[in-house]
C-alpha cells in the first residue's frame, strides 16, 4: 500500500535542478545553499506522500503506514538517519510558513508592522493550502450513517 500522489508531478528533485519560483533563492553561502536544498528535497518528498498531510486521504489514519513512509523519507534524505529528525524538521517548516501567512494577514490591518523577509521555501508548500478544502475531498468521517437526527425532549 502506498500513499503517493496520483498526479503527473515529478517524484524526485534530487537530480534535477530547482525550478525558479516567485521568490528566487539567493546564494549567500554554501551552507545556506545546502540547507535550502535539504529543505526543498524534504518538502518534495513530503508532498509526494499525501497520507502524511492530507486529512481526507484514505491512509491518513493508518499510523503503521505513515511511520513506514517517514522511514522511507529518512532513508532518502540521509542514509541511516532517524525519521523523527525529518518529521520534526517538516513540522518546523510548516509552522514557519503558517506563521508567515498569519503575520501577512495581520499586516493588512496594521500597516505599521514590519514583516520579516519572505521564506524562500514557502512557495513550495502551497499544496498545503487545500488541505481543509471540503470541495477537494470527502472526509472519511462524514458518512450518512454517523449523521443522527436531533431528538428534542419536551
Amino acid at each position: 500500500m502506498s500513499c503517493h500522489r496520483h498526479v503527473g508531478a515529478p517524484k524526485r528533485i534530487t537530480s534535477a535542478p530547482i525550478e525558479p519560483t516567485a521568490s528566487p533563492i539567493t546564494v549567500k553561502s554554501p551552507e545556506l545553499t545546502r540547507r535550502m536544498m535539504k529543505y526543498l528535497k524534504l518538502i518534495a518528498l513530503y508532498k509526494d506522500h499525501e497520507c502524511l498531510w492530507h486529512q481526507c486521504h484514505t491512509d491518513f489514519f493508518n499510523l503503521p503506514l505513515r511511520e513506514k513512509v517517514w522511514q522511507e523519507i529518512a532513508g532518502k534524505m540521509k542514509k541511516g538517519s532517524d525519521a523523527e529528525q525529518w518529521k520534526n524538521l517538516m513540522y518546523k517548516l510548516r509552522y514557519s510558513v503558517e506563521l508567515e501567512r498569519i503575520q501577512q494577514q495581520a499586516a493588512k490591518f496594521q500597516p505599521d508592522i514590519d514583516l520579516a523577509p519572505k521564506l524562500q521555501y514557502g512557495d513550495k508548500m502551497q499544496f498545503l493550502n487545500h488541505m481543509f478544502d471540503r470541495k477537494w475531498c470527502k472526509s472519511p468521517f462524514c458518512t450518512k450513517t454517523n449523521l443522527l437526527p436531533i431528538v428534542h425532549s419536551t
